[in-house]
């Protein structure tokens, strides 16, 4: 068997390498316990945070599907009991609840279609906005009980015009949007 140079090296001069002992107080601190590090589990603080994470947004859209039902029994609680609230204007009330719910359900998905393109965004806000402002006129005029059954009836029409806007602008973006799904694969 070959011997190694080095090993022959150490072994004829063993004894000059023991001479020097090592102080008392590092072997004390080699032989505490190193400190214990608490480990940080990010997985489970992850699920914790999405937990928490799904139970807002679920709180958030209960409480706008309930929120339509709180607002009509508000405005018809609002009604002097001495007057009471009159048919048409129960019906409109009624129709104001439908029709919100149905409406923020087509907006949102409009939202979710027309995705980061910011000009058809801007388009669609402008459209709705000048919706929201002659139906600011119509709820002005229906505050002075100008013509209230005429007043009424137009308030719903405007719900029934917006919509119908809303579910033309999803028919359209539906229609556009497998024809540019298919041309992003084709380019990838």
């Amino acid at each position: 068997m070959k011997t190694d140079d080095l090993e022959n090296f150490i072994r004829n001069n063993r004894a000059q390498f023991d001479e020097l002992e090592p102080d008392p107080a590092l072997w004390a601190m080699i032989a505490d316990e190193p400190p214990v590090r608490q480990r940080v589990l990010w997985r489970t603080f992850l699920v914790r945070v999405a937990a928490v994470m799904v139970i807002f947004v679920s709180g958030y859209y209960f409480h706008r599907w309930i929120a339509p039902d709180q607002a009509l029994t508000a405005e018809i609680n609002q009604q002097s009991p001495a007057e009471g609230p009159t048919h048409e204007y129960q019906v409109f009330l009624e129709a104001k609840g439908y029709y919100t719910s149905v409406i923020s359900k087509k907006e949102s998905e409009v939202f979710q279609l027309v995705g980061n393109n910011a000009r058809m965004k801007q388009d669609l806000e402008n459209d709705l906005s000048a919706l929201d402002k002659s139906y600011a006129s119509l709820e002005r005029d229906l505050g002075d009980q100008v013509a209230s059954q005429e007043v009424i009836e137009a308030m719903i029409q405007h719900y029934r015009i917006r919509l119908e806007i809303l579910e033309d602008m999803l028919i359209q973006l539906k229609s556009t949007a497998p024809a540019e799904e298919v041309e992003v694969h084709h380019v990838l």
